[in-house]
Order: C-alpha cells, then structure tokens, then sequence
C-alpha cells in the first residue's frame, strides 16, 4: 500500500509502515517532547515501545502514561494531566482505541485550561487551541481520530459526559495498516496464512502456499522444483459440467472410507489417469474431503501465473467463470471436467443421493505451492509446543515449526468433532512436558461456509461448554499458574459464506491475575481498544 496524506481538516497519513512518520508529524507542530497516552496492555505487548522508538531514534525524548481503562473516568483524566504537567512534554499523542483518545483530548484541555474535564462538558466551552494532539489508532470502529469529542465517565454521577469542540481534533492521524490488520497487508485472508500469522511467523516471507502446509502435514514434503495443489471434493448439481453449480466444497461433507473409494477409483481410471500424467500430477487420497495433488519438477509452472478460485468463497455460483485459469489452466480444467464425468454416476454417489446427501462428483485443485521451512518454534519461543487440530493445514504448520501434533480419534472438521477428546490430548500434552498447546476447531468457519447459522451457533455453544469450560476447570490440576488465548484465526461471514481480512476478537486469560468476567465478542473487544497487528505480538502477550 502506498503511504498518502490528505485534509479534512487535520492531516491524515495513511499507509503500511506510516508509523515511521511520526516524527515527522511531531516536528510539523513544533514539539520538542512527546507524551504519549495509551494503555497497559498496548505497553506491555511492545506496541508503544515501538512508536516510542520512533522517536528516541529521530532525536525526539518522550514519556507514556499508561493507565487508560475502558470507558475512562474523570480520575483518570486527573492523573494523567498531572503527569503530563510534571514531564514538560509540549505534544501528546494518544496511541490505541477510542478510550485513550478521549484521555488524550481531555488533557490536551486541562493541560492549556485548567479546571476539571467535568467543567467542559457539553458543547462550546473549550475556549481555544488545547495541546497539540497526534492521533495513531489500533482498532477501526470508533473513528476518534477524526471526530471533535471525548467521553469520559463520571463515576460520581455514574454518567459519561461528553465534551464537544472542533479545537479537540487531532493536529494529525497516523493510520497504520500494520496497526489495523490482523492478516497482514497484501495477503489474501484464510486459515493458512491466520495461523501463521498467529504462531509468529511473516506470510508476507515465508508463505509459498497453502497447499505446500496440506502437503506436510499429510507427510508429502515437496521437493525443489514441485507444485502442490490442494483438491477439494465438491458437490456440483446439474447434468453438464459447463453449466453445473457448487454446492459444497466438502463434497457434502464426505469423509471416511466413502471419500477414500471416490478417490482411489478416480485416480485409477484410465481416462483420468491420462490426464493426470500428461502434466506429471499424483493425488495423495486423504479419508476426508480435502486431498493433496502434487505437479512433478519436470512439468513445473509458472505458479505466478497460476489462477485458481477457493471453492468455498463462490458456494451457489455457477463454475463457468472460476475455473482454473493461467499456467496449465486448461489442463487442470480438463481434469475436472473428467473426475466430474467419472463420479457423477459412481456407486458411492448413487447411495449417497439415495440416503438424501450430496454426491461428492467433483474435484477441485486450488491453492498452489511449494517447498516451504519455518524456524523451530521451541528455538523462536523457547517453548516446547503441540497442537491439536484435526485438518492437514494446521498439521503442516506444526510440523514445518517443530510443534507436535497428537491425533484424536473421532476429530473431525464438523460439528460432530470429538471435542472432549481434543480436550484429553492437550492435558496430556501439558502433562507430558509441553510450554504451550493449541487447540484448532475447525466446525464454526465449516458451517459459515455451508451459511448454516444455527450449526455456527452451536459450535460456538459446544467450544464454550465443550472446550473451554472443561479446559478452565482442568487446567489448574496441572499446574495452578496458567493462561489461556481465545481467538478466531479470521472471520467466515455468514452473509457471503466466505473468508474476511478484518479483525478478530481475543480474549486472554491469566490465572496469576484474573480480571472481572467480560461478553467476548466483535463489539466488546473493539471497545478495550486493544489491538495486536502481529502474531508475535500475540504470542508474546501469551507468554508473558
């Protein structure tokens, strides 16, 4: 993303890395010492310390206060003033969500005015310009940035005023993508490139593609010069490849020995098996819907020119305009083309439709990638880990790190997953000498694929009671001292029944110090103003 500025009427500088201008925006107003105004949980999880750093490396002397709670009140205001005061800053800047952005405001008020925040409550009553004031938000919702007003709670009074003047908007508004996104800037949104992102690792360097994590972690370790391809079984409805429409991109659900007997006999036959050698492609059959093909070094693509759709985001949609497209376009189409011909009318297919399920006719190659290495986890971290998932992505992620990866009988990517089960092998991961675990439930992004909301419903009910519950009531029994992340890896809207890039909640738990319970969803967590951009971020607030 190129950085741009614009006015309207405060400047706004937006663009990835833009936080690099902020001492340039500092020097613009005149300042000579910055106090920033933000909150703990942005302090300890380095957020500030890096703007902080910005400036110490420019030459420009800072200090923080880092107090801010939800909904800050008067008190708050009061003391934040009186450090302001005492450091001889001459410029605030207010790092994080709306709350810190009010204090900011606040104090850039009492700081030229005097009195209490209570006295300019209301609109008008701010008599000139307050301290000069930058802007540089972590979470996009509240728009404080932008707007003339601080809300601040008076617990005397039990009621959060609000004060309004024009002379509050921010000098200027630093908007980092860096800061605003969870996905980072630049890469498509999707549980292969979330999940990196969350164990630490940069897509952006060492991503190759998501079919290159499938591959490892079904064991198939790409050779220089390989292609892999992830390959859905779908179920397509029509008579005609040309004109058919995706239903499903798990094939209806398929798994088991159903999915393996579909798989085995397409690669068998001689047609398909025609087809598959010309271009030097071996599928590696999986007992599940998703399956891993691999292009051989002597056929390799360009895979840069390689244009693939993921069946999930185009569910309901006639094919015609998403297949494949580019490098070997035809030729992988042409396979299609011909599994759909060969499993329209097999048995499985047959008894499936007979039993009221969809056929699983079709494959569907997307996802393109190659040999790829990720640094040891336990080397990054100093933590031995172990994750427990039931789908190859996540296998493969944990595999190219180092992270073991305990299988589950019965673990599914559905609703009907073993959840208690998931819950015994992370136990006795812990109890078997591991730092860290991570538990992957796969059945709510399943169900906004498929856009069943009750299902997403009450996989959401079954990973609370299911899961986290039991975790929280059995975790002290291995050691008292623990803490517990809670998070999506991207969200998988309902409305589109595809992938989204925005941000995800989180909640952290820490048993040394529990705090007051919470609502834990989309709205709440906007509303802390705690945002973390990277994955090491996250993992280092976990690790703390």
């Amino acid at each position: 993303m190129k950085s741009f500025t614009f006015t309207v009427p405060q400047n706004i500088i937006v663009g990835q890395g833009s936080i690099a201008r902020l001492p340039e925006a500092v020097r613009a107003l005149g300042a000579s010492r910055v106090f920033f105004v933000s909150d703990p949980f942005l302090a300890k999880v380095g957020a500030l310390q890096k703007c902080m750093d910005q400036l110490t490396n420019a030459g420009v002397s800072s200090e923080a206060f880092t107090e801010t709670e939800g909904n800050p009140s008067v008190e708050t205001v009061d003391k934040a003033t009186a450090q302001f005061k005492a450091s001889g800053a001459d410029c605030i800047v207010a790092l994080g969500g709306g709350s810190p952005m009010d204090v900011a405001k606040a104090v850039g008020v009492l700081a030229r005015y005097g009195g209490s925040i209570v006295d300019y409550e209301g609109g008008g009553k701010v008599p000139g310009d307050i301290v000069p004031l930058i802007a540089i938000p972590t979470t996009a919702g509240t728009g404080s940035e932008v707007t003339a007003f601080s809300v601040i709670t008076d617990h005397s009074r039990n009621y959060k005023l609000t004060v309004f003047s024009y002379k509050l908007l921010p000098a200027y508004a630093i908007l980092d993508v860096d800061l605003i996104t969870t996905v980072p800037a630049g890469v498509a949104a999707g549980s292969d490139t979330a999940i990196l992102s969350i164990f630490g690792y940069d897509p952006r360097t060492c991503y190759t593609g998501r079919s290159a994590l499938e591959a490892a972690g079904m064991g198939v370790m790409l050779r220089p010069g390989e292609t892999s391809l992830r390959v859905n079984l779908c179920a397509l409805e029509g008579e005609c490849f040309d004109t058919a429409r995706i239903l499903s991109h798990n094939g209806g659900s398929i798994e088991g020995e159903e999915a393996v007997t579909l798989m085995e006999d397409l690669c068998a036959d001689p047609r398909f098996a025609a087809l598959a050698a010309a271009i030097g492609f071996t599928i590696h059959v999986t007992p599940t819907f998703r399956h891993t093909g691999v292009i051989d070094a002597a056929h390799e693509p360009d895979r840069t020119q390689m244009r693939f759709t993921e069946p999930h985001n185009i569910l309901g949609s006639a094919i015609a305009g998403y297949l494949p497209q580019g490098a070997l376009g035809a030729e992988l189409t042409a396979l299609m083309r011909a599994s759909f011909e060969i499993l329209r009318d097999h048995p499985v297919n047959q008894a499936r439709r007979a039993a009221g399920k969809l056929p699983a006719n079709c494959i569907w190659p997307w996802g393109p990638g190659a040999a790829m290495s990720l640094p040891s986890f336990e080397t990054l971290y100093h933590k031995k880990g172990s994750a427990v998932s039931a789908v190859p992505l996540v296998w493969g992620i944990a595999n190219l790190c180092g992270v073991d990866t305990p299988r589950v009988a019965g673990a599914n990517a559905e609703l009907d997953t073993n959840y208690e089960g998931k819950v015994d092998a992370v136990l006795a991961a812990l109890e078997g000498g591991a730092d860290f675990c991570c538990i992957h439930v796969e059945a709510p992004d399943e169900c906004a694929h498929g856009g069943d909301v009750e299902g997403k419903c009450e996989a959401i009910r079954r990973l609370d009671s299911r899961v986290v519950g039991p975790l929280l009531a059995r975790l002290p029994q291995v050691d008292p001292e623990f803490r517990v992340l809670i998070l999506s890896d991207h969200p998988t809207l309902l409305s589109t029944r595809g992938h989204d890039g925005h941000a995800v909640p989180f909640a952290l738990y820490d048993s040394r110090n529990p705090g007051q319970p919470r609502k834990f969803d989309e709205e709440h967590a906007r509303a802390t103003g705690d945002f973390l951009s990277e994955g090491p971020m996250l993992l280092r607030a976990l690790f703390a």
